[in-house]
């Protein structure tokens, strides 16, 4: 079995969605494909923490991959020998995930209401405090030199890439609870495109509106963006409505009505098929071009604020939540991205919750809700 290098390139450059992989790697053009993902990794190690680990991994280079706790620190460790390398402590629990560079430093969030920049050595390279916590992911535009931030505090922040300064801020209504959640997704044109309560909005680089779209329901995922076609896709919660999107305008193209409320932030696959999971446990498989349902499929599990991802096959990877408060039962699920039909799915002692960390060496590294974070490898073709 033989994967396209140059499609899933292209992928990575064309498209924005909050677990597209070069996003959480200093990886941002892959140069070999060797692993059979249509078949499941196998586990080949598990580090213990001492709390849950809900933020996303990253990879910074070097065989080193960090991993965001609930217990405020950040870890980082040896992706061949799982050696702890070094430790940075915070002031708060975290639960964003980081956005990484192409030099390995990253910036994340924290519930102490700070933004950080880390480099690949554990240093705090500058901090940005707002008045309350960044639980959405930051959203790097290199281009432009800015970092992009949501805060609880209801307000969307502006930041120099360079020092951590405040480049503008942007105040929303206060009286939301967990706003804003939704993290921003970044436009070909350098805009930036995120839900705040119940208006999806598209803002410039110098913070002001382009357009903003109203809705019944809240918009509290992220939404995915589709540069080559101009198309985005979002959920939203409360009315559970899959809506599809122009890009540049703002435009709905169309709405489609599902059977549970969409916290889950949706993933961009091959031949413009986005998948997106509801709260009536189907995952829907949506063709952006013409924007009908190509698939439906009923997994049987919830999808709460679950990042969907997408295999350098094609395929969307995405972990089912459920309502047991233990966890256990949480997996990685991948399916075909052509018709849903359900390809794998992994488990693990404990259950599995972050989104996953995908590594051209083959790795998928994923936290748990019960302080573990687990490696997996595929197999090479």
């Amino acid at each position: 079995m033989t994967y396209n290098l140059n499609i899933f390139n292209l992928h990575l450059k064309n498209t924005w969605y909050k677990n597209k992989q070069s996003l959480r790697s200093i990886k941002k053009k892959w140069s070999t494909i060797r692993y059979n993902y249509t078949e499941p990794p196998k586990i080949c190690g598990e580090i213990n923490l001492n709390e849950r680990i809900w933020s996303i991994p990253g990879y910074i280079g070097n065989n080193k991959f960090i991993i965001s706790c609930y217990d405020g620190y950040i870890y980082c460790y040896h992706l061949k020998t799982f050696q702890k390398i070094w430790q940075l402590k915070t002031n708060g629990p975290i639960y964003s995930s980081p956005a990484v560079t192409r030099n390995g430093d990253f910036i994340i969030g924290g519930e102490d209401a700070t933004l950080r920049m880390i480099s690949a050595h554990g240093h705090c390279l500058w901090q940005f405090n707002a008045y309350d916590a960044f639980h959405s992911t930051p959203t790097i535009d290199e281009k432009n030199g800015i970092v992009y931030a949501g805060s609880y505090d209801h307000s969307m922040y502006a930041i120099n890439i360079n020092n951590g300064e405040l480049i503008w801020k942007r105040d929303f209504e206060k009286n939301i609870i967990d706003d804003i959640y939704s993290s921003p997704a970044l436009t070909s044109e350098g805009n930036i495109i995120f839900g705040t309560n119940k208006i999806l909005i598209c803002i410039d680089k110098f913070g002001t509106t382009i357009w903003e779209v109203a809705n019944e329901g809240r918009f509290e995922g992220s939404a995915a963006l589709d540069y080559s076609i101009n198309t985005g896709i979002i959920g939203t919660e409360e009315n559970g409505q899959i809506i599809i999107f122009d890009i540049i305008t703002g435009r709905i193209r169309t709405i489609h009505q599902t059977g549970g409320f969409i916290v889950s932030c949706p993933s961009i696959g091959y031949q413009h098929i986005a998948t997106i999971g509801s709260d009536d446990k189907n995952i829907y498989g949506i063709d952006l071009i013409t924007t009908d349902i190509l698939w439906k499929y009923y997994v049987g599990t919830r999808f709460v604020y679950t990042p969907f991802s997408s295999l350098p096959n094609g395929d969307p990877i995405f972990v089912g939540t459920t309502d047991d408060p233990n966890h256990f039962a949480e997996s990685v699920h991948c399916h075909n991205h052509k018709n849903g039909e359900f390809r794998w799915k992994i488990t693990a002692p404990t259950g599995i919750h972050s989104a996953p960390l995908i590594t051209e060496e083959g790795y998928l590294i994923i936290g748990s809700h019960w302080n573990k974070v687990y490696i997996y490898q595929w197999d090479e073709v």
